[in-house]
């Protein structure tokens, strides 16, 4: 997703993307003027990323808008 096109839904509320490169999902919410970003690997719990790693920043230009309910889904 491009980042402009992030920024704009981020506004909005919470996003959520999966990379099917690194078979990840990733959540996405803005609070004040930062982002907390949290990701999802296969069998593993949810934990909360630097949303300025350089992997991260790959995952979300890279991945896909889902629903709240996939990312949910995502074991």
């Amino acid at each position: 997703m491009d980042l402009v096109n992030l920024c704009d839904k981020l506004k909005k509320g919470t996003v959520y993307l999966k990379d099917d490169y690194e078979d990840i999902v990733l959540r996405m919410e803005a609070i004040d003027n930062s982002t907390r970003c949290f990701i999802k690997r296969r069998g593993r719990k949810e934990v909360e990323v630097n949303p300025t790693d350089k992997d991260i920043f790959e995952s979300k230009m890279n991945g896909n808008e889902i629903s709240k309910k996939e990312y949910e889904k995502f074991h």
